[in-house]
């Protein structure tokens, strides 16, 4: 069973790096967005997180924190 969990972990680093560097980039792109101005009426429910906003980039910023979180 040990050598199991010592065979898997390389595979969950792996995991856990991709989802960390997913949500930053979701959240570079917002800021971006923001920065660019971009609007549109947003409501999303992601992860039991609920989001109303009017700026399309601060809704990737959310996706990205949720992500990472």
């Amino acid at each position: 069973m040990s050598n199991l969990l010592a065979n898997l972990t390389p595979l969950l680093r792996l995991i856990v790096l991709v989802g960390a560097i997913a949500g930053v980039a979701f959240a570079a792109f917002g800021v971006w967005l923001v920065y660019l101005g971009a609007t549109g009426d947003t409501e999303l429910s992601f992860f039991g997180q609920t989001l109303k906003s009017a700026s399309v980039g601060l809704a990737a910023i959310f996706i990205g924190a949720a992500t990472i979180v």
